[in-house]
């Protein structure tokens, strides 16, 4: 048996990963100061995130998780893609 749990891919998770993940990329580039990818470069970023930590919670979690863990989830994922982004892009203009 493995260590880990399967990952449940339901299209409406995937859905609201993706949707969490575009609302932090947007929140970030309205909040946050430069240096930024521009909106849709954060907009991507946060939608990578959401996935990643959404599919993480399926990875990790045995059963289907409830709702509001996986979209927590998905959203600690974006905000640490778009933080490591934006360091990224720090450290490459100075």
């Amino acid at each position: 048996m493995s260590p880990c749990a399967a990952i449940v891919l339901e299209p409406a998770g995937v859905a609201g990963w993706i949707i969490v993940g575009l609302i932090s990329g947007w929140l970030a580039c309205k909040l946050m100061d430069a240096p930024s990818y521009g909106m849709g470069g954060d907009l991507f970023l946060g939608s990578l995130g959401g996935l990643l930590g959404g599919a993480l919670v399926g990875i990790f979690v045995a059963g289907t998780p409830q709702w509001w863990i996986s979209l927590l989830v998905a959203l600690i994922g974006a905000c640490l893609f778009i933080g490591v982004g934006r360091t990224v892009a720090a450290a490459r203009n100075a």
